[in-house]
């Protein structure tokens, strides 16, 4: 999965962390470099109390009304805890969507072995439903290491899990009835389905053509990867930038001092640089690190 959100109820310091395996480490045949770790504290006490992390996948559509198979490989750090299951499906926002429908999928008993789990599913069907106008819609796979009576129903009725540690790796959700081998797709490809989300572009090179008034300056580029739309195929992704990058003319080189967003998509964005000293007009203009480094950060999660 591309990227994920960790969730939690209540007044506790429960989290989640990635570790990497040690080097030579065998698990089925393959060779994993990093694993999750859903750790829950004492805290885990009150009906309300929850612990897990969602994995948004993209459009509500997905696999709805279709039989799916979740699989994973996960051990535990002492006992054996369970690891509650469901889906989310959100309708999104924007004119009338339809509330969000919560389905368990089960849950499974884990021990401190390293062991591939799989369950079977039947993702609703969306008869009926509303999604929303702003492309924002999305099914979300819940992964759950303690859960309150109060969302029980939600991943499997797993009761609350303190003081628990569950280790988890090579998550794969795939149409039919029963788990297939572990789809490892290469890294260059892995990285720009990251990228439709979020790209952080560090010392990123824009350039552009000096303007008229010498101190602002408009500069464009193109980004590495079409970017998930927002709010439609022409819908704005508006950047944020870290860090003061420097501007060069050819001639002169200058401080920036403010930078706006003037117009993005899902493929282009376009800033004004507002610069401490005045450039020669209509020069080509270009960024460039200004010893601190900088960057752009664009993100089209939900």
């Amino acid at each position: 999965f591309p990227s994920h959100d960790i969730h939690g109820g209540g007044n506790f310091t429960t989290m989640a962390a990635i570790s990497d395996f040690p080097l030579g480490t065998s698990i089925s045949g393959y060779q994993p470099r990093s694993y999750m770790s859903l750790i829950t504290d004492s805290n885990q006490t009150t009906s309300t109390n929850y612990f897990g992390v969602y994995q948004s996948i993209e459009d509500v559509r997905t696999l709805a009304g279709a039989t799916v198979t979740l699989s994973f490989w996960a051990k535990s750090a002492s006992g054996t805890p369970k690891v509650g299951l469901g889906f989310q499906q959100i309708f999104g926002t924007g004119g009338t969507p339809s509330a969000t429908v919560y389905t368990s999928i089960g849950s499974v008993t884990v021990d401190t072995t390293w062991t591939r789990y799989s369950i079977s599913t039947t993702v609703p069907a969306l008869t009926g439903k509303t999604i929303g106008t702003n492309n924002n819609s999305r099914l979300r796979l819940s992964i759950y290491s303690s859960l309150g009576s109060s969302y029980a129903s939600r991943g499997g009725s797993i009761g609350l899990q303190p003081n628990t540690q569950i280790d988890i790796w090579g998550i794969q959700l795939e149409r039919g009835s029963s788990a297939t081998a572990l789809e490892e797709r290469p890294y260059p490809q892995e990285l720009a389905m990251c990228q439709r989300f979020y790209q952080y572009l560090l010392n990123f090179k824009m350039h552009g053509v000096v303007s008229g008034i010498g101190t602002t300056n408009r500069i464009g580029a193109t980004l590495p990867v079409p970017m998930r739309p927002l709010t439609g195929i022409t819908s704005t992704i508006v950047p944020t930038i870290v860090g003061s990058p420097n501007v060069y003319d050819g001639n002169t080189a200058t401080t920036v001092t403010g930078i706006s967003a003037n117009y993005s998509t899902n493929l282009i964005i376009e800033c004004d640089f507002n610069t401490a000293n005045a450039l020669t007009a209509y020069r080509p203009l270009t960024t460039f690190n200004s010893g601190s480094g900088w960057a752009f950060i664009m993100s089209a999660e939900y």
